[in-house]
């Protein structure tokens, strides 16, 4: 499965969809990289939205409705949306997207934390845990709520994908009827990887 830049195009059932490239701190990252990681850090929240925080969940409130949203093939009410979750077993799922479904009136009605669900720990991929697709469909674990319905699998920063890929796989196992998977970021690989 490969990716597609949304800038340009329009969403792909065939793909990994994504806006901008995430260029790693160590590799100087730009304005934006440095965005996604306030955006992923709210997803500690434990405490009152600071006015910083809260001005990062409306940008991307934004760039998920323009970049995103408006180009589905169908209205949003048709799709239930969830999120990769985190690495660690029977957390809550309460991260920077759920925070962003609370302040996105378009996706609130439709966002389920509770889709999909790590039954295992992994390693922190960010922290060089193994990326395979295989650890992913041996630690996850998929609702029935998702027979029949369109999904919308959403992900902050995808690096190989494959946590997106193994979360497609397990929705179609589980009977979804199509499966779309999105990031804001997609990770750029340093000029010594390339």
């Amino acid at each position: 499965m490969g990716f597609n830049h949304l800038v340009n195009n329009q969403i792909s059932l065939n793909a990994i969809n994504f806006i901008h490239h995430y260029i790693p701190k160590h590799d100087y990252a730009d304005d934006f990289s440095s965005k996604i990681i306030e955006f992923k850090k709210i997803s500690n929240y434990s405490h009152k939205l600071t006015s910083r925080e809260i001005a990062i969940l409306k940008e991307f409130k934004q760039l998920l409705s323009i970049q995103f949203l408006a180009k589905l093939p169908l209205p949003i009410r048709d799709y239930l949306l969830c999120s990769v979750p985190s690495h660690k077993e029977s957390e809550d799922n309460k991260n920077s997207f759920y925070y962003l479904s609370k302040w996105t009136d378009i996706i609130r009605d439709n966002y389920d934390k509770d889709l999909i669900w790590r039954s295992k720990t992994i390693q922190k991929l960010s922290f060089g845990g193994n990326r395979s697709i295989q650890i992913h469909l041996d630690s996850l674990k998929v609702s029935s709520k998702v027979r029949n319905k369109r999904i919308i699998v959403l992900d902050d920063v995808t690096t190989t994908g494959n946590s997106l890929i193994a979360t497609r796989e397990l929705l179609l196992l589980a009977g979804a009827k199509e499966v779309i998977l999105f990031a804001f970021t997609l990770t750029k690989k340093s000029e010594n990887e390339q």
